[in-house]
């Protein structure tokens, strides 16, 4: 029976893809590692398989040479710019100031951790009068006093409040004033809170 040189050419190329697709199944190697094979003359590199040897072994002309299928874990990148701050606002133009620990400001805000200012204008054109306002949030809070003496020209005195808060739950701050005799006024109360991601108190 005559066979034709292309038949021939045919089954030996299906040989040499059935051969490569055996040796290239184990490449790498069990343990991630991948064995090759470097011509000291020409600088050609080839992989090979050292359980089976297909492809061949590195022969005496070559080098051998293995790398890790996969290189070591890099460090970890810069990071990232902090995201957008949310804040929280409340005023009041007005609010009169009768009897102890009258409110005159308070902001409802969600768990997390803020830094939060108050300040308001306290004023008393009848009696002179010690008054002495607070800004509290759960145990934390900040109290300042002011005497006001309409009879020397003394009418109205600036309250600056500021703390450091933190609740892992909803939670309410307020505002709150206290005059000796009554007939005071605050004015241009504002409540400020801004909730930041990492808070640090000495």
């Amino acid at each position: 029976m005559h066979i034709s040189k292309k038949l021939i050419a045919v089954a030996v190329a299906i040989a040499a893809i059935a051969a490569g697709t055996t040796a290239f199944a184990a490449i790498p190697d069990g343990g991630g590692v991948i064995h090759g094979c470097y011509d000291k003359n020409s600088g050609q590199l080839r992989v090979t398989d050292t359980d089976t040897n297909m492809p061949k072994s590195c022969t005496s002309k070559e080098a051998t040479l293995a790398w890790n299928q996969q290189g070591p874990k890099g460090d970890p990148g810069p990071k990232g710019d902090p995201g957008p701050s949310d804040g929280y606002f409340y005023s009041n133009l007005d609010q009169d100031v009768d009897y102890a620990d009258t409110v005159i400001g308070s902001l409802n805000l969600p768990a997390g951790k803020y830094l939060i200012s108050a300040k308001t204008y306290v004023e008393s054109l009848q009696f002179d009068n010690y008054e002495h306002c607070t800004l509290e949030g759960g145990n934390r809070g900040d109290v300042q006093y002011v005497q006001l003496k309409p009879s020397l020209g003394l009418i109205d005195a600036g309250i600056a409040l500021s703390i450091a808060y933190s609740s892992a739950a909803p939670s309410q701050v307020t505002f709150t004033c206290s005059p000796w005799l009554g007939g005071t006024t605050a004015h241009n109360t504002t409540i400020s809170a801004v909730k930041v991601g990492n808070l640090t108190t000495n």
